[in-house]
């Protein structure tokens, strides 16, 4: 079941993490939802946690529903030592469903 914040709650949150239990492909936000925490946002998408899943063939469909809400830039990663640091230059940080230990 998703939980997404009601206006009041939306309006608070100071950071930009988008927790989902069904991820995000599907899934409709509210309008309000959309404008103030992902639309014009830059938005990076972390595959690791996905390998030896199906959802890892979901990734490009990922991608362009963040551009469905009108996000500013959606860029996909495979994090490790070398490039976590580029994680910093995104509004957004968004980690596709799987295993964790891959992180």
């Amino acid at each position: 079941m998703l939980n997404v914040p009601n206006k009041q709650e939306a309006e608070k949150m100071k950071n930009n993490i988008i927790c989902t239990s069904n991820g995000i492909i599907g899934t409709k936000f509210p309008e309000e939802f959309n404008l103030k925490n992902i639309s014009k946002k830059s938005i990076i998408v972390i595959d690791n946690a996905s390998y030896d899943t199906r959802n890892y063939n979901k990734r490009q469909e990922n991608i362009e529903q963040f551009y469905k809400y009108n996000s500013k830039k959606v860029d996909l990663i495979t994090i490790d030592k070398s490039n976590i640091e580029k994680i910093l230059n995104y509004d957004i940080c968004y980690v596709m469903g799987g295993s964790l230990s891959a992180l």
